[in-house]
């Protein structure tokens, strides 16, 4: 649910002299790539010779659901909010932005399962065999609970090129299925990315690699270009297009997360995902929206040096695109402009 912000709100929730510093960063302009993110809003704030990381929300654990944020500034989990955060919260204001409720943790930090706390109860109640027998009958019947036991117990390592084939193969039979020979139904691209998503779901067990994230994205820009098929009937479709793309942008996400990789590297990465998702337009097929949505999930991964260089990647590949649409029409007879 979005909520409303004003001024006092945003005076409530830290001192005097950040408050006045936050008014200043804010009136000199100081707020950049203000957007939401993690349940709150994600911002820039250059002060002086530094460009801080900011990140602020509505904690929904408070009465008075009160701002809280996280900046990089000071190494502290969520609480009052600094000048920067103060810079965010004030320019969101002038912009009349509604704010989603934040999440019971910082963004840092993956809230606790209700559901599994339950069935964690319950597994304390049985003793040491039973639990054993329990977890085993149902890890010969689930890859998944098989996969994570063995991980868990130090059987299974990293996953191997050999290990990662299978997944590139189902990957490449759903991108295949609307360019075939033989008749399909928007049915068999469905199952056949499902197939794809169950084996990623089961490698992403794994302790991480480059290696697995290279898999992951390559399945993810088939993907995104095989979610414009399914748009073709968006009544049926539409709620798998979104937990298919959701599922993938997790695991991704989680990849990244664990495996940190150089803020210039991981700009370079989702530039590739979402340029393999622009569509061609000599043959006219259409963009596709890219299920990372690109930068805000990864804004603290970014960082200020990563999110530049994304952002200028971006821009060199629209230009590139433009210029090539322009050569194609000059190219055209005027009849066909």
């Amino acid at each position: 649910m979005a909520l409303s912000v004003t001024t006092e709100t945003v005076r409530a929730a830290t001192s005097a002299e950040a408050y006045r510093d936050g008014e200043r960063l804010r009136d000199s302009a100081a707020v950049a790539h203000l957007e939401t993110g993690y349940g709150g809003l994600n911002a820039d704030v250059a002060d002086g010779d530094r460009i801080w990381q900011v990140w602020v929300g509505i904690d929904s654990r408070a009465e008075d659901r009160a701002l809280t944020g996280e900046c990089d500034c000071a190494d502290a989990p969520p609480g009052p909010l600094c000048a920067h955060g103060v810079a965010t919260a004030l320019t969101a204001v002038d912009s009349g932005t509604d704010w989603p409720t934040a999440p019971v943790t910082g963004p840092e930090q993956a809230p606790l399962d209700p559901a599994e706390l339950r069935y964690l109860a319950l597994a304390e109640t049985l003793g040491a065999a039973r639990l054993a027998a329990l977890l085993a009958r149902h890890a010969a019947r689930d890859r998944l609970v098989a996969t994570d036991l063995e991980v868990a117990t130090g059987g299974l390592g990293a996953p191997t090129a050999e290990d990662l084939a299978p997944l590139r193969a189902l990957a490449d039979r759903a991108e295949a299925i609307p360019g075939g020979d033989a008749e399909y139904d928007l049915h068999d691209i469905a199952t056949a990315v499902r197939a794809a998503l169950a084996e990623l779901r089961v490698q992403a067990l794994r302790p991480p690699t480059p290696a697995l994230l290279d898999a992951a994205e390559y399945t993810i820009e088939r993907w995104d270009r095989l979610a414009v098929d399914l748009s073709e009937d968006w009544r049926t479709y539409e709620r798998e297009i979104e937990e298919i793309g959701a599922e993938l942008a997790d695991i991704h996400l989680d990849l990244c997360e664990q495996l940190r990789p150089d803020p210039l590297e991981l700009a370079g990465r989702l530039a590739a995902v979402v340029r393999a998702a622009a569509g061609d337009p000599d043959s006219g097929q259409p963009d596709a929206d890219c299920c990372l949505q690109p930068p805000a999930p990864y804004r603290s991964l970014l960082g200020a040096e990563g999110l530049a260089g994304y952002q200028r990647q971006l821009a060199a590949d629209i230009a590139q695109r433009q210029s090539a649409t322009g050569n194609v029409r000059r190219l055209l007879p005027d009849s066909a402009r």
